[in-house]
């Protein structure tokens, strides 16, 4: 540009500048300002304004911006209880995120069949007619395309099969099952369902995963004429699937047992060949069911990774495990369909089942990683979905049987586990992962935080899920002292990375004071639950929990010496205590292989005393875990 045209550019004001006007450059007002009355404003910074189409966009993506950091702080920041995630509650003048609402489609009016399809898809510009069952060519869900054994079908109707008569009592509800086990009666079939309500009594998870009375009233409707009808959809409900169905039973299987049924006639089988029967006939509905999944659909791969990790399975678990949480994305389960309910298209009933199934989901998510040492695949910023809140309870249900079968006292051990797995998965994602670098200064910042977190759960946690100190063995349900095995498990997973005891010089006595203490109170507890309840069928939580506090003792133990003759006999005593406690944890198969690797370690890392002299169990030389002491010892010590 020439000089001839810059040479009045020093002295122009901004609206001459936006309008490339030449400015006269008198103050306070250059003519062209003072015949509109506009500001004039003089600056020294000769650069062009910009336009006002990217000044557009500039404050558009600002917008966005602060709108994403206002839900990243709601999601992580502390709420009135100490939780980290903040309970979120829409008031009735208050509109849902339109993000949210965008997102969801009802597919099926008539049984409230929701999916999510999310801003990148073209599919959710569609109308939700596009997605009618009768428009769908590709459906999968007709009952004649199920690998089933054709029974005669009956109408009759009951609460429990065993009270029902006619085909449908004897033959109609084995149509899904294999057929090895086509021999099994209807009393065998009822104790099965029953013994999964006495298997996850005391879970910190699954209790209220699947109402069996509504699945028994379901499975006659499904199993009866209606299921060789036309419709597509009648041989499937949210309650009853014959995926669910085959999981039921396998789960059943395992914690049944010769206990119960002793004089079982319908298969002879070991009660592991039976779930895996079971469950291989559930993984073969799930070709049939995936395509238009409902929530027994969930429900049933959520059972199928129970059984499957339970019986050893553990790769499998983790992977059928992923399929339910991509699912439950389908689903929408992820996103707060609270404007569904309020526009009548959605019951409550329906929302509370999908809010129920999607923190199942949450919670098994981190125990899964636990189990297989990975990175959580669910992490909190994925959902959009206000967390459970603490309910408060009636002072006449103080005893432990009434609290066990309290549906609020099951909320709110489901909303504490909720609050403890967020702690999980920023423990899994920042000390476990392959990038942590344990000796900078952000991971000292981190554990300090996470401390700080843990230190506030058991305080904010409402007084049903106390514990009475001293322990005493009085009015404690199973899921409250697990919840504290639970607490404790994840202390000595944050402090165990900076535990060195072999240099105990270089590392914090914080760190092994809190590891210790947790281990500790772990075996406290478990002498508790042990008393009450019996370790033979305790959950897999409890096996990480005993089988980290066992190499707490183990580390501490080979600090103090080579021979256990120079080891304290209070932390022997609690490493072998360890080492029983998972061996008479029957199931799931998980618990002897821990307690075999803790053996090993022992008989490897210390110099056993001719009188403890034990030999290593076979399971040991087929495990394929060659550990050594490197597993717990810092090999860059600072």
């Amino acid at each position: 540009m020439s000089s001839r045209k810059t040479r009045h550019a020093s002295k122009a004001c901004l609206a001459c500048r936006k309008r490339k006007t030449r400015c006269s450059g008198e103050r306070p007002a250059c003519g062209l300002c003072r015949t509109h009355n506009w500001i004039c404003e003089l600056v020294d910074d000769k650069r062009q304004a910009p336009m006002y189409r990217r000044v557009k966009q500039l404050e558009d993506h600002i917008a966005r911006l602060e709108h994403e950091l206002k839900r990243f702080r709601s999601a992580f920041s502390e709420d009135t209880n100490g939780s980290p995630i903040s309970e979120r509650d829409y008031s009735e003048n208050e509109d849902p995120d339109p993000m949210g609402v965008e997102r969801l489609k009802i597919i099926d009016s008539n049984t409230g069949e929701i999916s999510h399809f999310g801003p990148p898809s073209c599919l959710m510009h569609l109308p939700e007619t596009a997605f009618s069952p009768s428009t769908n060519s590709t459906s999968s869900s007709h009952p004649s395309q199920y690998p089933i054994l054709r029974m005669p079908p009956s109408t009759s109707r009951g609460v429990k099969l065993s009270q029902a008569t006619g085909e449908i009592a004897r033959a109609g509800w084995r149509m899904y099952l294999p057929r090895e086990c086509v021999g099994m009666d209807l009393h065998t079939h009822d104790v099965l369902l029953d013994s999964y309500e006495g298997a996850l009594r005391e879970s910190l998870v699954f209790g209220g995963l699947v109402d069996i009375d509504r699945f028994r009233s379901d499975l006659i409707k499904c199993t009866s004429q209606a299921s060789f009808s036309q419709n597509s959809d009648c041989n499937r409900t949210d309650d009853y699937s014959p995926l669910l169905h085959n999981a039921l039973l396998a789960l059943g299987s395992l914690h049944t047992r010769s206990k119960h049924l002793h004089d079982r006639s319908y298969v002879d089988m070991p009660d592991e060949t039976v779930a895996n029967t079971l469950i291989s006939q559930a993984c073969g509905m799930l070709e049939w069911e995936a395509e238009r999944p409902l929530l027994s659909t969930v429900r049933g791969l959520i059972l199928v990774t129970i059984v499957m990790g339970q019986t050893g399975r553990l790769n499998s678990a983790f992977s059928y495990f992923g399929m339910a949480i991509r699912m439950a994305d389908s689903l929408g389960l992820t996103v707060d369909c609270s404007h569904l309910v309020s526009s009548g298209k959605l019951t409550a009933k329906k929302q509370q089942d999908q809010n129920t199934i999607l923190w199942i989901l949450f919670i098994q998510d981190k125990l899964q990683c636990l189990t297989v040492g990975r990175s959580p695949g669910m992490p909190i910023t994925s959902i959009n979905v206000p967390l459970p809140k603490y309910l408060p309870l009636d002072p006449a249900d103080s005893s432990s049987y009434a609290l066990e079968r309290n549906t609020r006292f099951r909320q709110n051990v489901r909303s504490a586990m909720c609050r403890l797995s967020s702690l999980v998965g920023e423990i899994l994602q920042q000390c476990y992962s392959p990038s942590f670098n344990r000796s900078s200064k952000k991971a000292e910042v981190m554990k300090v935080e996470m401390n700080d977190k843990l230190d506030t759960f058991i305080p904010s946690l409402p007084p049903s899920l106390q514990l009475p100190m001293p322990l005493q063995a009085i009015n404690v349900p199973g899921a409250v002292i697990a919840l504290h095995i639970a607490h404790w498990f994840n202390v000595i997973l944050l402090n165990r990375p900076f535990y060195r005891p072999n240099s105990i010089g270089s590392g914090t006595s914080a760190d092994t004071q809190l590891s210790d203490h947790a281990a500790d109170m772990i075996v406290d507890l478990l002498d508790l639950y042990e008393q009450l309840y019996g370790l033979e069928h305790s959950l897999l939580t409890t096996t990480h929990a005993v089988f980290h506090a066992g190499s707490i003792f183990l580390m501490k133990a080979a600090a103090a010496g080579v021979s256990t003759d120079n080891t304290p006999t209070d932390t022997l005593a609690k490493l072998n205590r360890c080492i029983r406690a998972l061996e008479l944890m029957r199931i799931p198969t998980l618990a002897s292989w821990n307690a075999s690797t803790l053996q090993a370690l022992k008989s490897q890392w210390l110099v056993v005393s001719p009188a403890e002299q034990e030999p290593i169990p076979d399971v040991w030389e087929d495990f394929g875990l060659f550990c050594d002491f490197s597993m717990y010892q810092d090999s860059n010590p600072v």
